[in-house]
């Protein structure tokens, strides 16, 4: 049996205890308990079977097979106390609850001994645990914060199945060994960046999800529901998991009375719920946002989007209430403030933040299930990086700016902060939310000056490391030198030895130990990308200020790549993304209250309309493609002819676009064997590049046509109505050439 030293908490009396748990035994030399040491040897158990000499495992080498005795585990099924399946599923939408530990939290009874007297005496490391169950061993701790996160986590579990806090004197000891890890290990004890973002950093940020054209998404609604998260996460700073598992049951619509006797102003109300499991408690926060009508900017309107929702899902249960226009029209009557507008029962069990699903080729939106964390997180990450953010974007960073501008505003107590931010008390924001940078104006306090506050805001912000020039991927010759770096190097050669042995030797364990060296030389090639990638971007910075100075000191012409990408991106925009933003992205032109109120309607309409769209899905790890690159060789080489004048009205030229849809319509007419889909073609709906997509086989767009189209039952290129799959197959042969 192998002895190998881990180190282990512990906090208790200091008499021997026998462990019970397994047949490993944590004891403490007479020694280490008088110093109050923490530390103590650890007897791995050996889990693996005897084998007889020469008789070969199935397993991989280095793996563990779960063969250990379960009767030696501590029993918890008779303790009422730890059925926590249930209360987590009973548990509301996870308004203001903290995710941190969830995944490991099933295997807490196992890092937990009680005593008859209820004072804990051992607190075995989380990571034997789950090496016992799956032979895998958790990631390496690297900053302090970690530690600090598990033992906080452990403690929350801890009170929810004994029903009472761990006392003072185990504290204590726990953080003493806690701080004694830290310094034998050297963890990192940096904090984590508190970069905040505010409502102007949001507004750039929308305007660039609205815009860009490097992520592209399956509908229209998702890019709109990035927008509302935004919104909601500023407005309301609520968690990412309390905004996610919003339903429409949550969101309450109204018109109110306006007290300064103007017209009714649509009200939306947010109800964030919070749950205190172990009080008992639920408290809800209800958060009101009326309609601002002298706000300029219509990007950052959450009525705009939402209630541009509402109308795509035809929500409302009056059958009239069908635009902002219609809405408008309603007037709270008889003295009263407010006029509800209900929602349809099966539309308030709706998630605000839904997944989208590829059925059948198709996308469809799965309202009855809220996005996943990750994906958002992601998405969030990937626009930051495309808007020109140095630093990540992550949705706590609007908990970062929205808690400092309540602190900051002097009209809201410390008692409603902490209310709406979900705090015990003050010294959490203190602690963990406060921004690092000093946005005080100090030189002119000092000398009895104002305080320069917008400046200040700006220097402290995300927004100042903005630069969109900033690389987001490695070129082609940063990859290939990945390729040479010794760990790569080192990482092939181990592969190859691999190789040769399973050549020589054809078992079970050289195989798995050959499969295992190809996944290191996968997984090294990206760690060894993702870390130069990282040198790339901040290193940028510094090489392009050398750059932009010598430019612009030399008297060298402006730099106009901002404006050549605006031109690039919009000549590759769909027709129903550019109508949304022309009517997004309008400045009031007049005083008059009804022209702003047409205004608002017909952005709201434009948002209804793109949520329907078709974008035609992400290009996960490349870069976005121009339109142009779909097209054949042949079709680039098309000229325009000119038309002869019969009389004296002029002739319109046909653009390049309406060139290219010529020359792909005649292909699929003419071509033997067509390397253009009919199906996508006659779709009006899909963006140009996918309507004219060139394959470079034939049986390319065979699989294609196998994959996306047999459930169709319409053609879209003939307008013809299709009564079952081989109806389908038989006209896509005989009249479009394509045997599937």
């Amino acid at each position: 049996m192998s002895r190998n030293k881990r180190d282990v908490f512990y906090a208790g009396d200091d008499s021997d205890v026998e462990a019970t748990a397994s047949d490993v035994s944590f004891q403490l030399d007479s020694e280490d308990a008088s110093d109050g040491s923490l530390t103590t040897e650890l007897t791995e158990p050996e889990l693996r079977h005897s084998l007889p000499h020469g008789q070969r495992t199935s397993h991989p080498r280095g793996s563990v097979q779960e063969s250990f005795n379960s009767d030696l585990l501590p029993d918890f099924s008779d303790d009422p106390d730890d059925n926590t399946d249930g209360r987590r599923k009973q548990k509301p939408e996870g308004f203001g609850l903290s995710s941190v530990g969830t995944s490991i939290v099933a295997q807490r009874p196992l890092s937990l001994v009680l005593f008859p007297n209820g004072r804990m005496q051992k607190l075995p490391s989380i990571r034997r645990h789950l090496t016992i169950f799956t032979g895998r061993l958790l990631k390496g701790i690297k900053k302090a914060s970690s530690l600090r996160a598990d033992w906080k986590t452990f403690r929350g579990y801890y009170r929810n199945i004994t029903r009472k806090q761990i006392s003072q004197e185990d504290s204590e000891e726990i953080n003493a060994g806690i701080r004694k890890l830290i310094d034998k290990w050297e963890l990192d004890q940096k904090e984590r960046d508190k970069t905040p973002v505010y409502v102007q950093d949001l507004t750039e940020f929308n305007e660039t999800i609205l815009r860009t054209q490097e992520r592209r998404f399956y509908l229209g609604y998702e890019r709109i529901q990035l927008c509302v998260f935004t919104m909601l996460g500023i407005y309301t700073v609520n968690r990412l998991d309390a905004l996610l598992f919003l339903q429409f049951k949550h969101l309450r619509f109204s018109i109110q009375r306006d007290p300064l006797g103007g017209p009714p102003i649509p009200l939306i109300e947010i109800r964030s719920e919070h749950v205190k499991q172990f009080l008992g408690l639920t408290q809800t926060n209800n958060f009101p946002l009326p309609e601002i009508i002298d706000d300029p900017s219509l990007i950052f309107s959450p009525h705009v989007f939402v209630f541009g929702i509402l109308f795509f899902l035809d929500a409302f249960e009056a059958p009239r209430l069908t635009s902002m226009g219609r809405l408008r029209e309603l007037l709270t009557e008889d003295g009263r403030q407010e006029m509800q507008l209900p929602l349809k029962p099966e539309v308030e069990e709706y998630f605000l933040f839904c997944k989208t699903k590829v059925v059948d080729g198709k996308p469809t939106l799965v309202w009855n299930e809220p996005i996943n964390a990750s994906t958002m997180s992601g998405r969030l990450r990937t626009l930051g990086e495309i808007h020109g953010w140095l630093h990540s974007m992550f949705a706590h960073r609007m908990r970062y700016g929205g808690g400092k501008v309540l602190n900051a505003s002097g009209v809201v107590s410390e008692a409603q902060q902490n209310l709406i931010m979900k705090h015990s008390n003050i010294r959490t924001f203190l602690d963990h939310y406060l921004p690092r940078h000093i946005d005080t104006d100090m030189q002119n306090i000092m000398n009895g000056r104002e305080s320069n506050t917008g400046l200040m805001r700006a220097i402290t912000r995300m927004s100042r490391w903005i630069d969109k020039r900033r690389p987001r991927r490695l070129s082609a010759q940063q990859r290939a030198s990945l390729r040479q770096h010794p760990e790569y190097l080192a990482a092939v050669q181990r592969r190859d030895d691999a190789v040769e042995a399973y050549r020589c030797d054809p078992t079970s364990e050289e195989w798995a130990r050959q499969q295992r060296r190809e996944r290191e030389v996968n997984s090294t090639f990206h760690r060894l990308g993702r870390a130069l990638r990282k040198q790339v971007r901040s290193e940028f910075d510094r090489k392009q200020a050398v750059l932009d100075i010598e430019r612009q000191l030399s008297g060298a012409a402006i730099n106009d790549q901002e404006a050549t990408e605006v031109l690039r991106t919009q000549d590759q925009m769909p027709a129903a993304q550019i109508h949304l933003i022309e009517k997004l992205f309008t400045w009031p032109t007049s005083n008059s209250l009804e022209d702003e109120w047409q205004r608002r309607n017909v952005a709201t309409e434009a948002v209804t309309q793109y949520c329907s769209v078709w974008e035609g899905g992400p290009l996960p790890g490349r870069p976005k493609r121009a339109a142009s690159s779909d097209e054949s060789d042949d079709d680039r080489n098309v000229t325009c002819k000119r038309v002869a004048r019969g009389d004296n009205k002029p002739h319109a030229f046909p653009s390049e676009r309406d060139i290219a849809l010529q020359a792909a319509d005649k292909q699929i007419q003419e071509e033997g064997k067509p390397r253009r889909c009919f199906q996508c073609f006659g779709n009006r709906q899909l963006p140009d590049h996918r309507r004219m997509q060139t394959w470079s086989e034939y049986k390319s767009v065979v699989r294609h046509f196998r994959t996306r189209h047999l459930n169709d039952r319409r053609c879209n290129y003939c307008e013809e109505q299709l009564l079952h799959e081989m109806h389908l197959r038989r006209h896509a042969a005989a009249v479009h050439r394509l045997t599937t």
